[in-house]
């Protein structure tokens, strides 16, 4: 990365603090692009930042890495919610904090390494690309998750990739916290593992499977997710599911 005068550093980071004037909370809006000076301005204007949000629109582009972001992370002490899209050049990535409670990423593609280190974490939605050639191993993901974020209650996973091994996994797990489940895109998860995980996870109160339908990619509206009992399955499903509820 570029080093920065210590007067550039205060001139952009003016810019960030101007959406973040209590140094707690910094949200950057359709940014030209997002990259790792964009980065270190927050960290700088910032230095007890607790959420951060990052989103990008048709004419900008996140050029973060998956190394800037993991050194990001474990630098902020008092992140505690992180949401960030457009995540296609991260790469692969090492989170590492004790602080971290939220996380959602999305536009991720061909990750070689997702390793997690988060003991606090209990919300995580990982959205990845619609690409035929996304090769992400989801199942030494989700191993990773069952290792280090213990208390993790809701995982939302949108991903073509999605298997009966990634499920047998999630069983193997041991998330004793874990409340709410959705897997939207699998279309190799079969009813059999969807009730292995069911009858893992006593505790579980909404288990939400999304499988694509014959018009897929898809046309039309589908809204209110909410269901009563235990277990939903979609199976010809509209694009605007694929965001977790709230996002």
């Amino acid at each position: 990365m570029k080093k920065l005068k210590k007067s550039e550093m205060l001139r952009r980071g003016q810019m960030v603090r101007c959406v973040c004037p209590r140094s707690k909370r910094s949200c950057d809006d359709d940014l030209n692009d997002v990259d790792a000076t964009m980065l270190a301005c927050i960290a700088f204007s910032c230095p007890n930042l607790q959420s951060l949000e990052i989103f990008t629109s048709d004419s900008s582009v996140n050029r973060i890495t998956g190394d800037e972001l993991s050194r990001f992370v474990a630098d902020k002490r008092c992140l505690s919610s992180l949401r960030m899209e457009g995540c296609g050049n991260l790469g692969g990535f090492n989170i590492c904090s004790s602080s971290l409670s939220t996380l959602l990423l999305s536009n991720l593609h061909s990750l070689t390494k997702m390793v997690f280190n988060c003991p606090n974490l209990k919300e995580i939605s990982l959205d990845f690309c619609r690409q035929e050639n996304e090769c992400t191993d989801l199942t030494t993901m989700v191993d990773s998750l069952g290792r280090s974020c213990p208390r993790l209650q809701n995982i939302h996973i949108v991903s073509a990739r999605l298997s009966y091994a990634v499920v047998l996994s999630l069983t193997a797990a041991n998330l004793r916290c874990l409340r709410m489940l959705s897997l939207v895109l699998g279309t190799e998860i079969t009813d059999a593992s969807v009730a292995a995980v069911a009858s893992s996870y006593s505790n579980l109160e909404l288990l939400v499977q999304v499988k694509p339908g014959p018009g897929y990619p898809w046309k039309g509206f589908c809204e209110n997710m909410h269901v009563e009992g235990l277990m939903m399955d979609i199976t010809a499903v509209e694009e605007e599911i694929t965001r977790w509820p709230g996002t």
